[in-house]
Order: structure tokens, then sequence, then C-alpha cells
């Protein structure tokens, strides 16, 4: 979806709501469309972005297997000029796919989940974590910043696609 030349007005916060300008579907775990701006502006704009956390309840065989669909964890928006997300250079928002990383397995994310040959050497020696897979989650780089308020990370300098 293309967000060009728009004006975001009066997203701000009710009731101890806040509502932002874009959000993720929290009814729907199977895909979100890429979101693609530039000419953004906002007048009374609480929260710009908020992305959902995925949940439990499509977890089935028949569907996405034994953890949870993909959609809130690979939904993207590219700020092409960096107007909607204030920075003025092009940026892309992410979400923060740690979520329940080696947290609760229900969400089916860890290092568990890794087969032991991707971290063992010729001889069957264990390989830390660490020097194999250091990072986790969508690709980052130190241009990138968690915004808690978004439930994204928000990261310049990095073409995500």
């Amino acid at each position: 979806m293309y967000l060009n030349r728009l004006t975001f007005a009066n997203y701000g916060s009710e009731c101890g709501n806040v509502n932002p300008a874009i959000r993720t579907n929290p009814a729907y775990e199977d895909m979100q469309m890429p979101i693609i701006s530039s000419g953004i502006t906002k007048i009374n704009v609480a929260s710009t972005v908020r992305y959902d956390n995925p949940s439990l309840g499509s977890i089935n065989p028949s569907d996405c297997v034994d953890f949870p669909c993909d959609a809130k964890k690979k939904a993207l928006v590219i700020d092409t000029d960096g107007s909607l997300t204030g920075t003025g250079t092009p940026s892309t928002i992410v979400p923060d796919n740690t979520f329940e990383w080696d947290g609760d397995r229900s969400y089916g994310q860890g290092y568990y989940r890794v087969p032991k040959t991707m971290v063992s050497d010729v001889d069957g020696n264990r390989i830390p974590y660490a020097d194999v897979m250091p990072n986790v989650g969508i690709a980052q780089s130190n241009n990138c910043s968690v915004n808690a308020d978004w439930n994204a990370v928000l990261c310049q300098n990095i073409d995500h696609r």
C-alpha cells in the first residue's frame, strides 16, 4: 500500500487509549500488506505506529504449525523520505521480533528451535549460540532503535524488503 502526500490529523489519546495512525490488524494473523510512505504530514498525532504482538489463537497444525502466523512478525513500513517517522531520512519500521524469544514456549521462538547441527562443529562439539547467531529477530544495524510505544524497531539506512 502506498501512502503519498497524506495528512494524519487528530490521532491522539482518548479515554486512556492511544490511537495510532497506522496499526496492524489485531484480528488478522496471516498477512499484513507492506506500507510505503512519502510526503506525510502529521497534525496532533500522539503515536504514529503500533504493531500488535502475535497471538496464540491461530496455532494449529493445519495453519501455522506450532507457532503463531507471521503477519504481526513481518509487518513493514517503509518511510522513503523520513516524513512519517519524523527522522527526515529514509527509514523502516519493523516489528520487535524478540517478543517471547526464549520466553513462553507456546510462541515457538527460541534457541531451542535451532537444529543441533547448526550449533555443532564437525566433531560434534557445541558452538555457543552467540558465535553462530548473535542477533535474533529481523535484521538490524547500529542505525536501529527500539521504540517501545510502537512495539517496533525504527531503522535508518537499511533497505528492509
